[in-house]
């Protein structure tokens, strides 16, 4: 049987099944494609903090999917930090810190969310 995987946001909804992803408001559906961007290094749980390793660029804005054994949800990135200084935007080799609204576990994979 096909999966189907929901995601709320404030804009609208994420729809994951096996065709891949799609934003849907009430503007329409737009097509999504992802590009790994990171892997998770380490997640502090008692402030749900991930901290990433960079393989790609991130800014504040992006729509990032984390997916693990038991890890699978979307969310936007509201704010970013490199070395407790707040970055808007980060790139390869570098190791940030972002809020998250679910536990993640290391080695995870984090892909960003874009217009197909």
């Amino acid at each position: 049987s096909p999966r189907l995987h929901f995601t709320l946001e404030p804009a609208g909804y994420f729809i994951y099944d096996s065709s891949g992803f799609r934003f849907c408001s009430e503007k329409g559906v737009i097509r999504m494609k992802e590009i790994e961007v990171a892997t998770v290094a380490d997640y502090f749980a008692h402030i749900g903090v991930v901290a990433l390793n960079l393989t790609g660029d991130l800014k504040v804005g992006d729509t990032l999917h984390f997916k693990g054994h038991t890890t699978d949800f979307t969310q936007e990135i509201s704010s970013m930090q490199i070395e407790n200084e707040s970055v808007e935007e980060a790139g390869k080799g570098d190791s940030v810190g972002i809020k998250v609204k679910d536990r993640v576990r290391e080695h995870d994979s984090v892909f960003k969310l874009i217009e197909d």
